[in-house]
């Protein structure tokens, strides 16, 4: 499946689990998280609808209890957990206004085809994606199973118009198909398993193997190959309806219900049926093991200027004989698992067992992962349908790859699974090695999930390649569940652990501090004895020093004010030219005197200086209009600065 298929069913399934019928708003989710389906779904439901483990319910036999069995499709999506869909308040519902986006599955006689169309594409646009995918010309292409038996009767009619369900499953029909029967019919073919007694006429064996009636016969051919070591192109079968072909699926191709006897035997020779039924021809390639048998190959009736004849290995396991547990071993693991089953599948530790082992468990609680140890044998007749079906569906690689890490190995030959009993031996407790050694071929693969319990690796969960789907993932949520328990209680040991460790390393810390305390104690208190008398002396020679220049500050001052005195002139008596004033001191007192008002400024400041009043300490302020006299020019007069006959001047401190 291409990745354009696969977003489509993966956003077809979105929106009928969450109810969101807005393309767009789906869309947006998903791209958020990554195509990530259940982390989606996780975003959008409420916490009420994530519980994906349901308790065991009991099932009581009841004339008031129906059982419906669900009509798969030929190609069915991957299972999922269930998830509940998404219900509108009573007061609230989905917009009629916006196009909802319609899941169209289209089936023909042996495949089926899903698309994800807005209803308000027209039928022609169904019909063409129908023409790419299926290689049909959309002229050619006749679809019935109308709701309602309401054919429409135009390609350039809209979806909209034809009421389809948002799930709707319509049938093709064209000339290069056959005519399908009744379509209620195929539904209820295709919803039935078929039991097939293959007889090995061969190897001399007889299989019982139950397949569902969408399994086509050319998969059945391909799963038999892994049964009786024949290839598909060398299988002579006998049993299957005269006209069915590789390509037609079991409940539509006219086998028994519900058994179905066959056999098969291994034929060289030419023919250009591949046993009945089957229009399966192509060159003739013989095993390098055979070639001694086909010597002769005009015996068989081979003509040799039309056949080629070449030679290709036998069929390899997935691992060589003899592989040793390392990183080369596991990356030809993975590539060969990949090979054979496509690149959808959990993703293996790339790495020893005893690697895996460490990154997953021998790590801090909260980060462990169980370890899933997962056991391969191409001797199994479940090995393909498991693998295909179970290991590689969408739910299972996507919480495998969440939840678990995974180690593979193979055990196809004798020495690997030797190798296999040795390392669990080696990593795990006799009974673990001892249960894989005696596991009958038949139940595999296996899937052994690894926890460390204390300091001991123990496997808490064997799960055999028996299992469906669905027991497939209710068993990993379990075992996750019970892994989360133990995660929880060791994350809590761990803590309390961490804790006495912490105390026990303060405990020492602290010990050897009041060592060290005892030995610098005197040493301390002298140093701290030294600092005080240095400071002492420190802080009294700055009184000393502050003492003499106030000293030598007063005696300065004193003697400036004495030789400004003695240059000042005398108080003149009132009269015409004379300027009283009287100055406001910061104290509050006031003193007066008279100026010659021709006389200049600096005389006034000259008389406050020898007052104690700098005009560098203090400003000389006049009320009205008010403005700053010890700024001015001092060699103006009075009388030139506008003051009056008396005048009232305040002194303030800058």
């Amino acid at each position: 499946m291409n990745e354009e298929s696969s977003r489509e069913e993966i956003l077809a399934n979105f929106q009928a689990c969450s109810g969101i019928e807005d393309i767009g708003e789906a869309f947006m989710h998903l791209e958020e998280t990554n195509w990530n389906l259940l982390e989606a779904l996780q975003r959008v439901l409420p916490e009420t609808s994530q519980n994906f483990v349901s308790p065991p319910v009991e099932v009581v036999n009841s004339p008031d209890v129906e059982f419906i069995e669900e009509t798969p499709l030929l190609h069915p999506l991957p299972s999922a957990p269930y998830l509940p869909p998404r219900f509108f308040p009573a007061d609230i519902g989905p917009d009629l206004n916006t196009p909802r986006a319609l899941d169209i599955a289209v089936i023909g006689s042996y495949k089926t085809f899903n698309f994800i169309l807005s209803e308000e594409e027209t039928l022609g646009k169904l019909k063409n994606l129908i023409s790419i995918k299926a290689g049909i010309p959309g002229c050619q292409i006749s679809l019935t199973g109308w709701p309602d038996d309401n054919v429409p009767q135009s390609d350039s009619v809209k979806l909209r118009s034809l009421n389809l369900p948002q799930k709707t499953t319509l049938y093709m029909i064209s000339p290069i198909e056959p005519v399908l029967p009744n379509t209620d019919e195929i539904a209820q073919r295709l919803s039935l398993n078929y039991r097939l007694i293959i007889h090995d006429d061969t190897n001399k064996k007889v299989h019982q193997i139950p397949f569902p009636g969408t399994k086509t016969i050319l998969e059945v051919k391909q799963d038999t190959n892994h049964l009786t070591d024949i290839p598909v192109r060398c299988q002579d079968w006998k049993g299957w309806p005269p006209e069915a072909t590789d390509d037609a699926a079991l409940g539509v191709c006219g086998i028994d219900y519900p058994e179905h006897i066959l056999h098969v035997t291994k034929n060289l020779g030419n023919r250009s049926r591949n046993g009945e039924g089957s229009s399966y021809a192509e060159p003739i390639i013989v095993d390098t093991d055979e070639e001694e048998e086909f010597e002769d190959a005009n015996d068989f009736g081979v003509d040799e200027e039309t056949y080629e004849v070449r030679t290709r290995p036998a069929h390899q396991s997935i691992l060589p004989p003899d592989a040793v547990d390392s990183l080369p071993t596991a990356v030809l693991f993975s590539e060969n698992f990949s090979a054979r089953y496509g690149e959808s599948h959990p993703m293996f530790y790339q790495g020893s067992l005893e690697e895996a082992l460490k990154e997953s468990l021998l790590v801090s609680a909260k980060n462990r992962k169980p370890l899933i140890v997962y056991v391969h044998s191409d001797k199994s007749i479940l090995a393909n349908v498991f693998c295909s079906q179970v290991l590689c569906s969408e739910a299972v690689v996507s919480y495998i790859s969440s939840n678990f890490n995974i180690w593979g190995w193979d055990i196809t030959h004798e020495s690997n699974r030797q190798r296999l009993i040795d390392m669990i031996a080696e990593y795990f407790d006799s009974s673990t090695a001892h249960a894989i050694k005696l596991v009958d071929v038949e139940r595999l693969p296996l899937l052994l999930v690894a926890n460390k319990i204390r300091s001991t690796f123990d496997n808490i969960s064997m799960i055999q390649g028996s299992v469906t789907l669905e027991e497939m993932m209710t068993t990993l949520m379990h075992v996750h569940e019970q892994f989360n328990w133990q995660q929880a209680a060791d994350i809590e040991e761990e803590r309390a652990r961490e804790e006495r460790e912490i105390i026990k390393r303060e405990q020492e810390e602290a010990y050897n501090a009041s060592l060290l305390a005892d030995r610098a104690k005197e040493e301390a208190k002298k140093q701290e004895l030294e600092e005080k008398l240095k400071v002492e002396k420190e802080e009294k020679r700055k009184v000393e020093m502050e003492a003499r220049q106030r000293q030598q500050s007063e005696q300065d001052k004193q003697r400036r004010q004495e030789e400004v005195s003695a240059t000042l002139p005398s108080e003149p008596p009132p009269g015409a030219d004379v300027t009283a004033i009287r100055f406001r001191l910061p104290d509050g007192k006031q003193v007066t005197r008279r100026f010659s008002s021709i006389g200049p400024l600096k005389t006034m400041f000259d008389f406050l200086f020898v007052q104690g009043f700098s005009t560098s300490e203090y400003k000389v302020l006049q009320t009205f209009p008010r403005r700053d006299l010890s700024g001015l020019d001092p060699t103006q007069s009075l009388k030139e600065l506008g003051l009056s006959a008396q005048e009232t001047l305040i002194i303030e401190e800058r």
